[in-house]
Parts: C-alpha cells; sequence; structure tokens
C-alpha cells in the first residue's frame, strides 16, 4: 500500500497549523497595534482580532489546538518567570526594608537567619553528591528546574553579600569608594541606599567576572563599580569561594547530565 497520501496528509496538516499559527499571532499584534495608535479603535479591533481567532478555532479544531497550546505555553512561561523572580525580589525588597532605619538588633538577626538559610541552600550544589540528588529530584518539577534553582541561590546570595557590607560600611565608609570620582560623587556612598546599590552591582561586576571564556566585563567595557579596600576583599574571597564557585560548578554539572540524557532515578 502506497504511503504517499499519508505523507501529503501530513504535510497538508503541517501547512494548516503553521498558516493558523501564523493567523493567531498576526490577529493579535494587529490588535495591538491599532490599539496602541487610536484608543478609540483598539478596543473594537482587539475584540474583532479574538472573535475572529474564535470564530476559526469553532470552525478548524487545527486552530483551537494551536490557540490552546499558544495559551498553554504562555501560562507555562508566565509561572517559571513568577517562580524565578519571586524569591529574588522579596529577598530586594527584605534588604532594602533593612536599610531603613531598622533597629540593629533587627539587622543582625535578620542577617544571621539570612545566613543560615543560604549556607543550606548552598549546600545543594556544592558536591557532586548533592548536586545530583537536587537534579534527580528538580528534573521531576521540569528541565529547567535546577537551573533556576542555582540561579535563585546565586542572586540572592548576592543580595546578601551587598546587604550585610552595605551594612557594614555605615561604621566604616573609608573601605569603599567610587573610581574616578569628585568629592561630591563619592558623598552618595554615604546614603545607605545607594551604597546598597552600588553594591549590588559591585558583586554583579564579579560574577561575571568570574564566568569562563566569555569575558563579559571587558566585552560590555564595564569597569569595577567600586574600589575597596580592608575587610572588604576578605568578605569577596568568601564570596567568590563560597557562592560563586560552587553555582559556575552547578550550571556545568547540569549543562553535561543534559547532554548526557536523563538523570537516573533515585532509589
Amino acid at each position: 500500500m502506497s504511503r504517499e497520501p499519508s505523507i501529503t496528509r501530513n504535510t497538508r496538516n503541517r501547512l494548516v497549523w503553521l498558516g493558523a499559527a501564523a493567523l493567531l499571532v498576526a490577529s493579535l499584534l494587529f490588535g495591538l497595534a491599532v490599539w496602541s495608535k487610536s484608543g478609540a479603535l483598539g478596543y473594537p479591533a482587539s475584540v474583532a482580532a479574538l472573535f475572529g481567532v474564535t470564530f476559526l478555532g469553532v470552525a478548524f479544531p487545527v486552530v483551537n489546538r494551536a490557540v490552546e497550546g499558544f495559551f498553554g505555553l504562555w501560562m507555562r512561561a508566565g509561572i517559571w518567570m513568577v517562580v524565578t523572580t519571586a524569591p529574588i525580589g522579596l529577598f530586594q525588597s527584605l534588604s532594602r526594608w533593612m536599610l531603613d532605619g531598622q533597629s540593629l538588633v533587627l539587622q543582625i538577626a535578620v542577617l544571621l537567619l539570612w545566613a543560615a538559610l543560604l549556607t543550606g541552600a548552598i549546600s545543594l550544589i556544592a558536591t557532586e553528591g548533592s548536586r545530583t540528588r537536587l537534579y534527580t529530584a528538580l528534573r521531576r518539577i521540569g528541565a529547567l528546574a535546577p537551573l533556576i534553582y542555582t540561579f535563585n541561590v546565586l542572586w540572592i546570595a548576592m543580595v546578601f553579600f551587598a546587604l550585610a557590607t552595605c551594612l557594614l560600611a555605615g561604621f566604616d565608609p573609608s573601605v569603599l569608594a567610587i573610581p574616578n570620582s569628585d568629592a561630591a560623587s563619592q558623598t552618595k556612598l554615604a546614603d545607605p541606599q545607594e551604597r546598597y546599590s552600588y553594591l549590588l552591582d559591585f558583586f554583579l561586576w564579579h560574577i561575571l567576572e568570574e564566568v569562563p571564556l566569555l569575558s563579559v566585563n571587558k566585552t560590555l567595557h564595564w569597569k569595577e563599580p567600586l574600589e575597596y579596600s580592608g575587610w572588604v576583599g576578605p568578605i569577596l574571597l568568601l564570596f567568590k569561594v563560597a557562592v560563586i564557585g560552587p553555582a559556575i560548578t552547578a550550571f556545568a554539572f547540569y549543562a553535561g547530565r543534559r547532554r548526557a540524557g536523563p538523570a537516573p532515578e533515585m532509589t
């Protein structure tokens, strides 16, 4: 029996699927474009586009599947975005709040609790055995879950070290300076919120500096945001050894496991 009819039918289905997806995207873009140019015409155009896509979905099941697939992908992307950014945003807000005149006792208590939680989180990516267990457990959630976990740990640690350094520098401001700036610019570091923003850039700069092969900072011509001296050096070294090193190793480990195939089930 000839396979040609089946091949032709499959090809036709693919073309219809692509055409329906293109029509959906074009309709939505048209509605958004008209909406942005004219508030009066934008809403009716968007409603018309929505009804047009709905009608096509009723008439052609392949269009309905394309629409469902599009919105399903949109929802999954939105959920992953929230999972990725919500913890970072939470700790970022906590840091800003702690700089707004909170008592020293409260600041120390929060930093100690944060340090304990961060130590536990880093321990899950610190050794090959712990990375394997974490990778196996998180892969059940999704292929990107191990990478998102490591990304969150890295960024939350950056926020923690920036906050801790900022609070300590309030007692010893001489350890930080803005390179090649005048006295008026240096006074920005006296404000805790400004100093914290500079320190976020400082630790981010050092994260990018440690990314192998890419030379990100050199390529972007981004100079080190702050000059430092005294006790800031040991804090930066601790950040590199305890955070950046395990994170980069974990990213490389996950990439290797992805190329090697699915992770074995733990018994």
